[in-house]
This record gives C-alpha cells, sequence and structure tokens, in this order.
C-alpha cells in the first residue's frame, strides 16, 4: 500500500528546487525593492557579510553522500532509504527530457522512509550562487520579514536560519538554509505527522551533512 501522501512527498524535491531558485532570482531582480509582507517596523537583523566568499556548489551526488540511510535513522529512529539525486539529464533511452528541469547550477539528493515506516521525506538543494559568491547569494536567501524566518543560533556551519513557511507544503514541513564555506544548502524535511522533537531533529540532521562535506567541494 501506498504510504498516505506519498504523491506529494515524491514530488517535494522538485517543488523546493524550483521555489528556491525562484526566491534567489526574485531577490536578485527586485534588489531593494519592498517587501509587501514585512512589517513596516520590521528591520533586517544585521550581518557581517564580509568579503565575497567563492561558491562552491555540490552536485547531487555529492549531496546523497552527506548523509547515509544510518544517519537518519540515529536522528528520526527510522528506517530510510539511499538518497536519490535530482535527474536534470535525460530519460536512459528515452530521448526525452526529464521532469525536473535543468536550472543552472543546481544540486539536490532526497531521502525517502522505507515502505511501513511513518512517511518522512528529506530534501537537500545546493542553492546556485548569485555571481559565484555564496556570502551574497546566503543573503539573498535570508528572510526579510518576521513571519517568513529567523536567523539560526544552533552554531551549525558558518551561518544559518530557518523558514516559517516551506513552500506551502500541506501536513508537516521544517526548512533550514545553513552556510558553510562556499556552500549554501537548503534542507527541507516534510511529512503527515511532526515527528517528536521536530525542528531540534532537523538541526542534528543538517549538523550531520555538514560535517560530512568534502574538503575540497
Amino acid at each position: 500500500m501506498t504510504p498516505r501522501g506519498g504523491h506529494r512527498r515524491r514530488n517535494a524535491a522538485g517543488v523546493g528546487t524550483l521555489a528556491a531558485v525562484a526566491v534567489v532570482a526574485v531577490r536578485f531582480f527586485l534588489g531593494g525593492a519592498d517587501d509587501p509582507s514585512s512589517s513596516t517596523n520590521f528591520q533586517l537583523p544585521d550581518r557581517a557579510e564580509g568579503r565575497p566568499v567563492a561558491a562552491t556548489p555540490l552536485s547531487s551526488e555529492q549531496i546523497c553522500d552527506l548523509l547515509a540511510p544510518a544517519d537518519l535513522r540515529a536522528v528520526y529512529g527510522r528506517g530510510f532509504d539511499q538518497g536519490r539525486p535530482l535527474d536534470t539529464g535525460t530519460s536512459p533511452g528515452s530521448g526525452e527530457p526529464s521532469e525536473v528541469p535543468a536550472v543552472g547550477d543546481v544540486g539536490a539528493c532526497t531521502w525517502q522512509t522505507k515502505a511501513g515506516e511513518e512517511a518522512l521525506t528529506l530534501s537537500v538543494l545546493s542553492v546556485p550562487a548569485i555571481g559565484g559568491d555564496a556570502n551574497r547569494t546566503y543573503e539573498l536567501l535570508r528572510p526579510s520579514s518576521p513571519i517568513q524566518g529567523s536567523d539560526s543560533t544552533s552554531g551549525v556551519g558558518d551561518e544559518a536560519f530557518f523558514l516559517l513557511d516551506s513552500f506551502g507544503a500541506e501536513g508537516y514541513s521544517d526548512t533550514m538554509t545553513v552556510r558553510s564555506g562556499g556552500v549554501v544548502l537548503t534542507f527541507n524535511i516534510t511529512g503527515d505527522d511532526k515527528p517528536e522533537g521536530g525542528l531540534d531533529l532537523l538541526v542534528e540532521a543538517v549538523g550531520t551533512a555538514i560535517d560530512n562535506l568534502p574538503a575540497n567541494p
């Protein structure tokens, strides 16, 4: 029997990928345009952006290597299948483009719980860099109003933030974006029901992935 919400979970990686890319593009082209969702009294907290940091985006295969099923079992107490890389090429033997279009230097991987386990899907995206600068890209992604999200004090990576509204997903959803050196990754976990521990568990999974980043991506 297909778990409830299975079709939605299968499409989560593609939806998340395109949504994150769209956020970067909109903020880049609009620049200092007013955000209609922002409170008139809200100001984005200062951030020591510093000098540009050369972006080192990861491929889909490299992202899949960041988390083994055993790592996710240790965090969520559930069995997971191996991560599935995002396919931006052509379907084998079909000659037709894949369902998920190529959108620049995008890498992504999705992990799903095994059949019979309570459903969870983790999607991880390597965010395409604006002008090859990971610092600038991260700045454009940061929440611009308190109803969108907040900076993290978790100590994971060099800096991170949480989103409160994660791509309009139904059911449970938590999202965290982290920059570690020139790598900018967005982690989105979804399911029918929130696991006990919720966001704290996602932070733990993100920390494990960051610890497993390649030395020279």
